[in-house]
């Protein structure tokens, strides 16, 4: 059942550097750590066994890597037999789905945790990428639908040479008792809290919060942990 992640080798004591700054924003290609270096780890399995991988975070998928014997960069799979992943002293855990992003553990409280999902994402006009268009005209710069032309029934692609550029983007999650995931909203809020539903209303109304703050976030679970 987890024939993937138990072929792999086990790695000894080993040391790198420190994680490197990451840049708020690139151009063009992306491919970007968390860490500098990839970093020996251990994956806790739900049936209570583990292994030591070597893992990095990719900032581009949003989700965790690992070298397996080969020497291979591979995606995990079958993430719904992974309890967690410590990686240099550094707490993941996977959502159930492979196509969905994983999350490091930031803060606790009564409730629950907090996660974080760090990744590029595209702030350029998709009008103005390098991704295929149609043109009636191969020398007009403004796309159209598709367009068949009646001399000869042929098509344009265009595809301009604007570079494609992401920046750094961050958002939080709540992980409730039973490992349920979900954004961080006023919503959610009310769903960990339903019995202080006037508290988080009160708070609400006396401060102004930005769901994507850290900072924030965690004053307002403070406040309502307190408030017994």
């Amino acid at each position: 059942m987890i024939n993937v992640l138990m072929s792999l080798l086990l790695f000894g004591s080993l040391k790198y550097p420190a994680p490197t700054n990451v840049p708020k924003s690139v151009d063009s290609v992306f491919h970007a750590f968390r860490f500098e270096n990839f970093r020996e780890s251990v994956i806790y399995f739900r049936n209570k066994t583990s292994r030591k991988v070597l893992v990095n975070y990719h900032l581009g998928y949003g989700k965790l890597q690992f070298i397996n014997g080969h020497g291979d960069t591979l995606l995990l799979t079958n993430k719904y037999l992974i309890d967690r992943i410590l990686v240099s002293g550094c707490e993941f855990i996977l959502a159930p789905k492979d196509e969905d992003n994983d999350l490091e553990i930031v803060s606790a409280f009564s409730q629950g945790r907090i996660g974080m999902i760090t990744k590029y994402v595209d702030n350029t006009n998709p009008a103005s990428t390098s991704s295929p268009k149609y043109l009636d005209n191969p020398s007009s710069s403004i796309p159209t639908s598709l367009y068949i032309s009646n001399a000869n029934s042929e098509f344009h692609w265009q595809n301009t040479v604007l570079p494609l550029k992401r920046h750094l983007k961050t958002t939080y999650h709540f992980v409730d008792s039973n490992g349920i995931i979900s954004s961080v909203s006023q919503k959610s809020l009310f769903k960990l809290y339903a019995k202080k539903n006037k508290d988080i209303k009160r708070y609400l109304r006396s401060t102004d919060i930005d769901f994507s703050n850290l900072l924030d976030i965690q004053r307002v679970v403070s406040y309502l942990d307190a408030d017994n």
